[in-house]
């Protein structure tokens, strides 16, 4: 009996020799790393205002780019980086054409250099952040870097040229919507 008992001492006893050799090992070659440098958050001053002029007036009946270019006022919208901030803004213009639209979008020219038409392509989602009511769908037109103090844009738009009769009666309705975000990446300095 006494041989019994001393077979299981030295088992348990082999037992937790081995765990704890294994533990310790386990330990010693295990990585560990602590960060030597604190944590900097940064923020930054954001603060973009937008101002507009006239309104997208497409006349009825289409027309070249040149006729648009000479006989329309353009949609002129300007943004600015207010109260000196630092922060540069990425800007995107997108195109929102409204429910009760009839007209083929595919007939739309627009321009925001008098040089070059562009057509709406292929419509886009919105960002998550941007509520829309009674909008069909979205049509990215314009977007980039506003670095300096002030951006201004004048978009032309009309229907082209070669649109038949059967557009008569139809409407096309739409809003502009400039949407920004901080570019922090690329800013001058944190504020």
């Amino acid at each position: 009996m006494d041989n019994k008992k001393t077979i299981i001492f030295l088992s348990i006893s082999i037992f937790i020799v081995i765990m704890t050799t294994a533990g310790v090992t386990y330990a010693y070659l295990s990585l560990s790393e602590a960060q030597s440098e604190p944590n900097v958050i940064s923020t930054a001053c954001f603060d973009v205002s937008s101002e507009d002029s006239n309104i997208i007036n497409s006349i009825g009946y289409p027309m070249s780019k040149g006729t648009a270019f000479s006989n329309k006022n353009p949609y002129t919208f300007t943004l600015t980086k207010k109260n000196n901030c630092t922060t540069n803004t990425k800007y995107k213009v997108y195109l929102n054409i409204l429910n009760d639209t009839n007209l083929d979008t595919s007939l739309i020219r627009y321009s925001f250099d008098k040089e070059n038409e562009s057509t709406l392509t292929s419509p886009v989602t919105l960002p998550a952040e941007i509520a829309t009511t009674n909008v069909r769908e979205s049509y990215l037109i314009d977007e980039g870097d506003l670095k300096t103090s002030s951006l201004s844009k004048s978009l032309y738009m009309w229907i082209n040229e070669g649109a038949d009769n059967t557009i008569m009666g139809q409407q096309f309705k739409a809003q502009i919507l400039v949407y920004n975000v901080p570019d922090f990446d690329s800013s001058t300095s944190g504020e």
